[in-house]
C-alpha cells in the first residue's frame, strides 16, 4: 500500500489518466488517501468516475511489474555473484581507455572470451573495468588484456633518427618484438611543457 502511494505522489504517474478526463492537475492528497483533479469542466469529473478504477489498477499492475523486475534483478545478481566468485577492479587512465576497449570493442570482446570469465563491466564515468570470473587466473589473465602503462624513455636529439631507422624500421621492430601498442614521438617543446 505505502508504494502505492508513494507512486501516486509522482505527477507523472497521472499524466495519461490527466489527459483522458481533460483537467488541468492531477495530484495525490496524502492526508485524505486521494487524487485530487483540477478542471473547469462538468465532464471530466464523469470522466474521471469512469476512469479511476482502471487508472489505479493500471497503478498497481505497473507497481507489480516493477516489484517483480527489482526481485528479478536482485536475484540475476546474487546468482551472478555465485558464479563470479573472483573481482577485480581496474582503473585505467582516460586517454588509455581506447587501447583498453580497442578497435570496435575487440580488445574488452578478447578479455570477455577469457574461459572463466563471467563479466566484465565498464563504467564510463570513472574509467572502471569490473572483472567478474570463476576462478583467479580468468580475472587475472582478463585484466591483462585491459592493463596498459606509458613510459617515457628521452632518447638525446642527435640519436632519434637511429632509433627510428631507415623508413621507421628499427623502431617497428621494437614494437613488434616488444609488444609494444603505441609508440608516441615528442618534440622538445612538448617535453618542456609536461615538465
Amino acid at each position: 500500500f505505502r508504494s502505492l502511494r508513494q507512486m501516486c505522489a509522482k505527477e507523472s504517474a497521472h499524466k495519461e489518466f490527466k489527459k483522458a478526463v481533460g483537467a488541468f492537475s492531477v495530484t495525490y492528497d496524502f492526508e485524505n488517501y486521494q487524487l485530487v483533479i483540477l478542471s473547469t469542466n462538468d465532464i471530466t469529473i464523469k470522466r474521471a468516475g469512469m476512469l479511476s478504477d482502471m487508472h489505479f489498477r493500471s497503478l498497481r499492475t505497473k507497481l507489480s511489474l516493477m516489484l517483480r523486475n527489482e526481485e528479478a534483478s536482485k536475484q540475476l545478481e546474487s546468482s551472478r555473484q555465485l558464479a563470479s566468485r573472483f573481482h577485480a577492479q581496474l582503473v585505467v587512465r582516460d586517454d588509455l581507455m581506447g587501447l583498453a576497449i580497442g578497435t570496435h570493442g575487440a580488445t574488452i570482446q578478447q578479455a570477455r572470451n577469457v574461459p572463466g570469465v563471467t563479466a566484465i563491466d565498464l563504467d564510463e564515468d570513472s574509467c572502471t573495468f569490473h572483472i567478474y570470473g570463476e576462478d583467479h587466473e580468468a580475472v587475472k589473465k582478463a585484466r591483462s588484456y585491459l592493463e596498459f602503462s606509458e613510459d617515457v624513455i628521452q632518447v638525446p636529439r642527435n640519436l632519434v633518427g637511429k632509433v627510428i631507422g631507415k623508413n621507421g624500421k628499427l623502431i617497428q621492430e621494437i614494437v613488434d618484438k616488444s609488444g609494444v601498442v603505441r609508440v608516441r614521438i615528442e618534440a622538445d617543446n612538448d617535453l618542456d611543457r609536461k615538465s
